[in-house]
């Protein structure tokens, strides 16, 4: 697919979901955006399917934490605006609002007045520290409780560990 246009220079695609200097245009989640008009100039609305077991504005908090912790957002990087996000998820405003608001918060994202809201300069630690204690007192908690239940040794839960990292 080729696009042309008065608003879209030549990309280079140094890194998926990076910020073209030129234009700063955004590709992510395969479709290209026009940052000054906020519209998609290629492609329809993104299909997503969100998880009904968990609110819809958590969910776009953890889709913009994954983005910081994979890098497609650095820090003092902008990130898409409210208005983009919702019409790329389908998803009402508001929605997207409170879960950027959630991140406001917890100081992984601020905002510029005028500008928009960009990632904090210490975003990525503040987010693997939560996810790791997250995932310690939820995930392990309960592998441990499961093992348990199943006579599983430590030594037996390390090496199908092992064996899963190899897949």
């Amino acid at each position: 697919m080729s696009i042309t246009g008065p608003h879209v220079k030549k990309i280079a695609l140094l890194s998926a979901g990076r910020w073209d200097i030129d234009k700063f245009s955004h590709l992510r989640y395969g479709f290209l955006l026009d940052m000054q008009q906020t519209t998609m100039l290629s492609g329809e609305a993104m299909n997503v399917t969100f998880d009904e077991k968990q609110p819809i504005f958590q969910q776009v908090a953890d889709i913009i934490e994954d983005d910081i912790l994979n890098g497609t957002y650095r820090e003092d990087e902008q990130i898409l605006s409210v208005a983009q996000f919702s019409q790329l998820f389908q998803i009402n405003p508001a929605t997207v609002v409170k879960g950027i608001g959630l991140l406001v918060n917890e100081g992984i994202l601020y905002k510029k007045r005028g500008l928009g809201m960009y990632v904090s300069s210490d975003a990525k630690l503040k987010i693997q520290k939560q996810r790791r204690n997250r995932f310690y007192k939820e995930l392990l908690s309960s592998l441990i409780s499961e093992a348990d239940k199943l006579e599983l040794a430590t030594e037996d839960i390390i090496e199908m560990i092992k064996q899963l990292r190899k897949e």
